[in-house]
């Protein structure tokens, strides 16, 4: 740990801190008790600029309130937060950046707790690195029982992705949607509320079909709640392939792996009558 802190006493059990510290990634880690450890992304040193208050008491010192930086080599800008008290949160108007690697252990956790049943396969060769904004947040620490909040925005670029077998086998009709597919991503806006990660409209090629998907999982369980849109050829009906390209809207719940589908858009008793009137039509012995 090299670098420097300035203190001054401003009343009894009170000092003020100032000053800048290089020091290992893994005392940040260790201090924050983070869900996803820093050090992957950020690398194994970091400088830390801080400004705060200390204070004094019989039981030592403690940091009680600050603003403070992050600054690494690895990362083209500083993250920044502030302390308060038992709250760790955002600095007001200041949105703060992470580029990673998709082979970054760091990366890998946040895609597995954010969207564990999209399957991110690789970078596109010569894309730009995936970028993780975070413009508002409200951390609790130290095992206080306060809400974790945030506002983020995952950038995954070009990026070659599906989505996750167990996924697609629960919602998608055999055969349909199993090919990695190679796109440029539009960035995903997510938020994380009371244990509960949300998804605004997310936009995926399968098949080189538009489907989209909104709603929100349950972080601890891992249980769905989305609306989602695709092709009525898509669904897992029998003779769904000849219903053509029309948007059919759904419902999906529970657990990722083993999701349940349920139809919520009007147009599936038309389709589900249109499909039952083709299986008729052309079943053995009974074509014109």
């Amino acid at each position: 740990m090299q670098g420097q802190l300035r203190l001054a006493q401003q009343r009894p059990g009170l000092i003020a801190v100032d000053g800048e510290l290089e020091l290992p990634t893994s005392v940040i880690d260790h201090f924050f008790a983070l869900p996803w450890p820093l050090e992957d992304g950020l690398g194994p040193q970091v400088t830390l600029n801080l400004k705060g208050e200390i204070t004094a008491s019989d039981q030592g010192l403690q940091l009680e309130r600050a603003r403070f930086s992050l600054l690494t080599p690895r990362q083209t800008q500083a993250l920044q937060a502030e302390l308060e008290g038992d709250l760790l949160r955002s600095v007001e108007g200041v949105v703060s950046h992470v580029e990673l690697d998709l082979d970054d252990y760091f990366c890998a956790r946040v895609l597995d707790s954010l969207l564990p049943w999209l399957e991110i396969s690789h970078k596109v060769k010569g894309s730009d690195p995936v970028r993780l904004s975070i413009s508002e947040f409200s951390l609790p620490l130290r095992g206080v029982d306060l809400p974790t909040r945030a506002q983020m925005t995952l950038d995954l670029g070009e990026v070659g992705y599906r989505l996750q077998p167990e996924f697609s086998a629960g919602i998608l009709r055999d055969g349909v949607g199993r090919e990695v597919y190679e796109d440029d991503l539009d960035p995903l806006d997510l938020s994380v509320t009371l244990g509960r990660v949300g998804y605004e409209e997310i936009l995926l090629l399968l098949d080189d079909e538009e489907c989209v998907l909104q709603g929100g999982m349950v972080l601890s369980t891992q249980e769905l709640s989305l609306d989602v849109q695709f092709p009525a050829s898509f669904l897992p009906l029998e003779g769904s392939e000849a219903a053509g390209q029309m948007a059919m809207s759904a419902v999906v719940r529970g657990h990722w792996a083993n999701p349940q589908l349920s139809y919520s858009s009007e147009m599936f008793e038309t389709l589900r009558r249109q499909l039952e009137i083709l299986r008729g039509v052309f079943d053995e012995g009974r074509a014109p």
